[in-house]
């Protein structure tokens, strides 16, 4: 099989985590850590299984044990998966079988390490999900298997070893925003009166996808009018009319690490009203971007709606633009009247 090409940290990243979790464990009094799998809320209640070992995204499941010496285990559902995640990361050599019954494997790994104490990640206390995370029959089986193991949330222990994020975690981050900001970029240039919604957000996850994200993301969209619309998750077939306005909420995530943008709101009336003189000189408009500047001359686009359907027009280069007529647009009177 050939190897899978996905976006990894380094060894020393893992080492950096790990170190940092189980000095926290210590603190705590913890044998090992347990968490268990949840794809729920776009993958987001899994963050900190893959936060630990690099396995997970796209609606994966997987669990893991941490011990507090020893082999970290990663627990995936088949063994088509073992053999993929196993060329895929480099971080987690021990990946066993679940077929979907994940406290078995669980069970077996804490009693290898003789665990007494032992912390449950997503138990409760999550930002998004005060009440856990923690599936309640695969936890049950857990705990009736081993009567005198003593289990205690760790939500926090992890939480605050994710805090601290390092370089390469940075990078990723910086990667999602941009990521974010080029599928944004294809909302504006497909925004056409008579355009469904759901169109619209295909070209959105198409483009996340196409600049390498993951498509299990969060995208709230609304469109509509006179009042601003409610961004929902449902993905509806309305045609846009003239004077909508969009809101949207989307999310770029890029190796699990999230952007988010809040999509300031366009009135396409307004777009569409505001005239581009065709005396206009792109040569002059300070700020401009030199393929947007050979654009406009090529297209000649009559208004501000018409420039940002122009492929290759993005938001900013509408913004830029827009400041620049408005500024000719107040010297132009006070220079005839002098």
């Amino acid at each position: 099989m050939e190897k899978p090409i996905i976006p990894t940290f380094s060894l020393n990243e893992r080492d950096r985590r790990w170190s940092r979790l189980r000095e926290q464990m210590k603190r705590g009094g913890f044998d090992a850590l347990i968490s268990l799998p949840n794809e729920g809320h776009w993958d987001q209640f899994g963050a900190d299984t893959r936060y630990i070992t690099q396995i997970g995204g796209t609606q994966t499941e997987v669990g893991a044990v941490l011990p507090l010496e020893g082999e970290v285990t990663a627990i995936v559902r088949g063994a088509n998966e073992i053999e993929w995640w196993a060329l895929a990361q480099d971080w987690v050599r021990d990946i066993r079988p679940s077929r979907r019954s994940y406290g078995e494997p669980v069970i077996e790994r804490l009693r290898k390490v003789r665990a007494e104490r032992v912390g449950v990640v997503g138990l409760s206390g999550l930002v998004r999900a005060p009440e856990g995370v923690v599936p309640w029959g695969t936890f049950e089986k857990i705990r009736t298997a081993l009567p005198k193991v003593n289990f205690a949330n760790a939500t926090d222990l992890v939480q605050t070893v994710r805090a601290v994020k390092s370089a390469e975690e940075i990078a990723l981050i910086e990667k999602a925003a941009e990521i974010i900001g080029k599928a944004l970029d294809v909302l504006m240039e497909h925004a056409k009166i008579g355009v469904r919604e759901n169109e619209l957000i295909a070209e959105m996850l198409r483009e996340i996808v196409c600049q390498e994200g993951e498509p299990i993301t969060m995208p709230l969209f609304g469109s509509g009018g006179p009042e601003v619309p409610w961004a929902q998750r449902v993905f509806t077939t309305r045609r846009l009319k003239a004077g909508d306005l969009i809101n949207t909420e989307v999310e770029g995530k890029y190796a699990g690490y999230i952007a988010r943008q809040d999509k300031a709101i366009e009135r396409f009336s307004q777009l569409e009203d505001k005239l581009i003189p065709a005396s206009t000189d792109y040569a002059a408009v300070v700020g401009l971007r030199n393929e947007a500047r050979q654009k406009l001359i090529k297209f000649t686009p009559r208004s501000l709606g018409q420039a940002i359907r122009i492929s290759g027009i993005t938001p900013a280069d509408v913004t830029v633009l827009a400041v620049h007529l408005d500024r000719t647009g107040r010297r132009a009177p006070a220079a005839a009247g002098k």
